[in-house]
């Protein structure tokens, strides 16, 4: 537990109901701030077809390193 949480990054302009029910109950967040992006637009595509995996539970850590060796470029 902490005593306060001053931010929490990234993607939380694009939250579900249920994920900001966490945040602002849970964990008792007040107010909230968006800041553009200093790397500007994002140029990703998520697709919830080939970017969504289930796995069992002793492949969870073995499917992230399938996924990172197969996208890595150069």
């Amino acid at each position: 537990m902490f005593n306060s949480i001053l931010g929490i990054s990234g993607t939380v302009e694009t939250t579900s109901d249920a994920q900001k029910e966490v945040i602002y109950g849970d964990y008792n967040f007040k107010y909230e701030t968006f800041i553009p992006s200093y790397f500007g637009k994002q140029k990703l595509n998520f697709s919830t077809i080939h970017d969504v995996h289930v796995v069992q539970k002793e492949d969870y850590h073995q499917k992230i390193r399938e996924t990172i060796t197969k996208n890595i470029v150069g």
